[in-house]
């Protein structure tokens, strides 16, 4: 075996540090990063010692960003590639983290969207492989903020505050801030799923997912509760596999005040889903609906369409009291929120609101 990774024409030897700076181009994949570990001791070594640089770097983000705690766990799917962390800044007991820790940028995007539907295993940190999920994570959390759907989401929290707060004046450091406090609430999304590391059966990974919402406090619960409904009003229907219908005749169904029903309904199950699939399924929702075919990934939009599908039984079964019936995540949330408050069902999201604002108004 060679002890470079890449050798030019005529047997000319190319440095191992010149092939670290092309190795630093390729994606990760665990297959490559298991071929260039066998290539050579030499080479081992080398990619060992960038690997600890890399981590001590991100290290020093973190301690730059003066996080209160760095709590990172990290999870891989057994059938697939992808691999599956939690990286987040957590909540300050009294408050909200001003300054959320960010991760390297780097576009990296996951194999298969399949990955939730089998068990997932630890990872130790400060690899490759976990350094490689910060990046992934950190791209679908900027699409989440900033791509056109949490725009439109934006636009719907100022209609709700013109009405619900007369007087609030939603200025662009309000909306800086309301920018900030969706990425805060995505890094709980990314825990909320991986608390389900190694479960493969149904009850268990929703009772670890509803242990996980009842140690958040009223502060949080509001915060993850107004944020999910942010996100389900920039929700839109996503485009079927299946669907030859012209754009104009969709238009024209979508009018009819069954399609309206059907999207309102559609709206909660996104934002459950969500709370059961993490923030990825966002992501996939959100390439479905805005992405060019080529950042689409091999069964994504099915894998979106037939979520939303398996949700919308559920909710029929739970609604008629079938034993398949399954209550949302929501109703956990809600019913966590209204525990530690001591206010009404009625009273929730008047009180979601209320601190939502309390924290966008902070030293204002």
């Amino acid at each position: 075996m060679a002890s470079n990774l890449l050798s030019a024409g005529g047997d000319l030897q190319l440095a191992p540090e010149l092939c670290l700076m092309i190795f630093e181009y390729l994606e990760y994949t665990p297959e490559l990063m298991t071929t260039l570990r066998t290539l050579s001791k030499s080479f081992y070594a080398l990619l060992q010692a960038h690997q600890n640089i890399l981590c001590k770097k991100f290290a020093r983000k973190i301690v730059a960003h003066s996080c209160t705690r760095s709590d990172v766990r990290i999870s891989i799917g057994a059938c697939a590639r992808c691999i599956h962390c939690i990286a987040r800044a957590q909540f300050l007991r009294d408050g909200f983290e001003k300054q959320r820790f960010s991760v390297l940028d780097r576009s990296i995007l996951p194999s298969s969207p399949y990955t939730f539907q089998s068990p997932r295993a630890v990872l130790s940190p400060n690899t490759f492989a976990w350094l490689a999920e910060l990046y992934l994570r950190n791209e679908q959390t900027q699409a989440l903020v900033h791509g056109q759907d949490s725009a439109e989401a934006s636009q719907a929290y100022i209609s709700l505050y013109s009405s619900a707060a007369p007087g609030f004046f939603v200025s662009p450091i309000i909306l800086l801030r309301l920018s900030r406090l969706k990425a805060v609430a995505i890094d709980f999304l990314f825990e909320l799923v991986d608390r389900t590391a190694g479960l493969s059966e149904q009850h268990a990974i929703r009772t670890a997912q509803e242990e996980f919402l009842y140690e958040l406090n009223p502060t949080q619960l509001a915060l993850l509760g107004t944020i999910l409904h942010l996100f389900s009003e920039g929700y839109k229907k996503a485009p079927t596999p299946s669907s030859d219908c012209p754009p104009e005749q969709r238009i024209s169904v979508e009018d009819s005040a069954e399609e309206a029903r059907l999207q309102r309904e559609e709206q909660i199950i996104f934002s459950d889903r969500i709370l059961r699939r993490g923030p990825f399924f966002a992501y996939a929702h959100h390439l479905t609906c805005n992405g060019l075919p080529q950042t689409l990934l091999p069964g994504t939009s099915q894998w979106v369409a037939s979520e939303i599908k398996e949700g919308l039984r559920e909710l029929k079964a739970y609604e008629e009291a079938s034993e398949e019936g399954v209550a949302g995540l929501q109703s956990c949330l809600s019913r966590a929120f209204c525990e530690k408050t001591g206010c009404s069902p009625d009273e929730r999201w008047r009180e979601m609101l209320g601190s939502l604002e309390g924290m966008l108004r902070l030293d204002l």
